[in-house]
């Protein structure tokens, strides 16, 4: 992606750490305060889908602009995940299975950290803008399955005692 953009060092690293870093931070405290207000369901199941699209775009990138913009959206979209899910294991699961429903949830984030290494070779192989879109379209599919999830009761278990 580097090379095929034309990227400097410095416009990589904005890329690779700075953006997700600081847009990652602000942006979840915003969320946060969306998790609380909002449907979850339907909030977790939109973010999903246009991260989905957010990668997509970036697959379409010619320059550092065009590809800095999807990938700050893309990060949004990403902290909106984290206050949603967890908003969502705590009305659903009793005070007594919550850290491992939460367990379980972050052990997939580790899988999933563990996938982006595998779609590295992928990229060797077809290039990273065809990567990034199986990956849209994949995650795209994915995102389907939220709708599956019933809404659960906001502080539903919150008078239970342990």
């Amino acid at each position: 992606m580097k090379e095929d953009l034309g990227l400097s060092e410095t416009q990589y690293g904005i890329l690779s750490g700075v953006t997700y870093t600081l847009i990652t931070a602000f942006s979840g405290l915003f969320m946060g305060y969306i998790a609380d207000r909002v449907n979850r369901k339907w909030a977790l199941f939109m973010f999903s889908f246009l991260w989905s699209g957010a990668t997509l775009a970036s697959s379409f990138a010619t320059d550092f602009t065009t590809i800095l913009l999807p990938r700050i959206f893309t990060e949004i979209c990403l902290a909106a995940c984290f206050p949603l899910c967890f908003s969502l294991i705590s009305d659903s699961f009793p005070p007594k299975f919550r850290a491992r429903a939460s367990s379980i949830y972050t052990l997939g984030l580790y899988f999933g950290v563990g996938m982006s290494s595998l779609s590295l070779i992928i990229v060797l192989e077809i290039g990273w803008r065809h990567t990034y879109q199986i990956i849209a379209g994949l995650s795209a599919l994915s995102s389907l399955q939220v709708l599956t999830l019933k809404e659960p009761i906001r502080g539903r278990y919150d008078n239970l005692k342990q």
